[in-house]
């Protein structure tokens, strides 16, 4: 049978530098081998800058804005702000797909699946199989930046909370299929929905590439490491907490002791705030994350939030660095993959640990655990487990 999909996202996704962007791109490239791929995608301006990865797929890129919708406005008038900015139904590029027939309408955006709907309910599409990629499900998430973000966005956001639950809610009820990182998130959807077909599609990692980075770098003694995307709350938030309470007792007790804080989009006050900071620099945008990730002798993944599971993890595991991380950074990370990672009680073991860990690195190849997390972890994994389930969606029941 000749299948054809549109995958609707949004972001830069062939950039592929954030775990959702990395979720995004690996999704596409297995639906591009399930049949022809159109991908429309709706991403900033600067998001069409640096490197691209290739794809068998027609991808069309929209970095036309639509009506401008100011945060105050949505205060006011109480609208999902995101719901409007990332709906394809405002976005002229929407039009030169919806004569197209598909067979499967895939959206890694809630804000995109009443559309999806649309173009099953109408026009040549109507038979159409629509799937939601959750990624990593946070119900609570407007909670979060109306708690932590700057005044304006943090009133905005309280009002969010309304529409975006009411947005997730019609999400997992309106899709045929709704995908989930772990089995957490897909207990929360079932509660949302549970007349919804909810299946577990984990996050990987690309685990090869950074265990060859972990194999042929030398780490640096006396040397730990902070990555992932800077401008995320979660991180940012870990980030913030570290400086505080970890860094300078580290320093104290080793004080040659360098941080490297890798990773993307930085917020200007986290630049500020990391150049006043003694034996720690900032990596913007490294060229490879892996091998500056894996010059580290330690590595510390200090999420204070988040649901879902952390490409991070995957990534951290496979170049077999000792790793201290808190629980929360390790949500959704199978029981024996979490034996390899230190989660301390509280602040003190954070640092005990860390300084433990430069005067006894550990010995030996891990080259042989890393095996069998490569085969378990790595996101073709993943993508073999997306397309098994749609092929007996799809092929097997038409």
């Amino acid at each position: 049978m000749h299948v054809r999909i549109l995958a609707l996202t949004t972001g830069n996704f062939l950039t592929a530098d954030s775990g959702s962007r990395l979720r995004d791109y690996h999704m596409c490239s297995a639906l591009s081998r399930l049949g022809d791929l159109d991908v429309l995608t709706f991403a900033p301006h600067q998001d069409i800058a640096g490197p691209t990865r290739d794809i068998d797929a027609n991808v069309m890129i929209d970095t036309a804005r639509p009506r401008a919708v100011s945060m105050l406005a949505s205060l006011v008038r109480r609208k999902l702000y995101h719901g409007y900015l990332f709906d394809p139904r405002q976005h002229k590029a929407f039009t030169s797909v919806a004569a197209n027939s598909y067979d499967v309408i895939y959206s890694s955006m809630v804000y995109a699946v009443p559309a999806a709907v649309q173009l099953r309910g109408d026009g040549p599409s109507a038979d159409s199989l629509v799937v939601w990629d959750t990624h990593n499900f946070d119900p609570d998430v407007w909670k979060l930046m109306a708690a932590n973000s700057g005044l304006l966005r943090r009133v905005v956001a309280h009002r969010q909370i309304g529409p975006a639950v009411n947005a997730v809610k019609a999400a997992a009820s309106s899709a045929d299929i709704v995908l989930a990182c772990t089995d957490e998130d897909a207990g929360k959807l079932k509660q949302i929905s549970p007349a919804g077909s909810v299946y577990v599609v984990p996050n990987g990692g690309e685990t090869e590439h950074w265990s060859d980075a972990g194999q042929s770098t030398d780490a640096v003694p006396g040397s730990c490491v902070i990555f992932g995307t800077l401008s995320q709350n979660s991180t940012r938030r870990g980030l913030e907490w570290f400086l505080d309470r970890v860094w300078e007792r580290v320093r104290e007790g080793s004080p040659g002791a360098t941080l490297t804080v890798a990773g993307r989009d930085p917020a200007p006050g986290l630049s500020r705030r990391v150049s006043r900071e003694p034996g720690v620099r900032l990596v913007v945008n490294p060229a490879d994350l892996a091998a500056e990730v894996a010059k580290a002798q330690v590595i510390a993944i200090p999420q204070v939030t988040g649901t879902g599971s952390k490409v991070k993890v995957f990534e951290a595991l496979a170049t077999g660095r000792p790793i201290v991380a808190s629980s929360a950074a390790l949500s959704g990370v199978p029981d024996d993959l979490r034996l390899n990672v230190t989660v301390p009680d509280d602040e003190d073991e954070w640092v005990s640990w860390i300084l433990s860990s430069f005067d006894n690195p550990p010995s030996g190849d891990g080259r042989r655990w890393n095996r069998a997390l490569i085969d378990r972890s790595d996101w073709s994994a993943s993508a073999d487990r997306l397309l098994a389930l749609l092929r007996e969606q799809v092929l097997d029941q038409r």
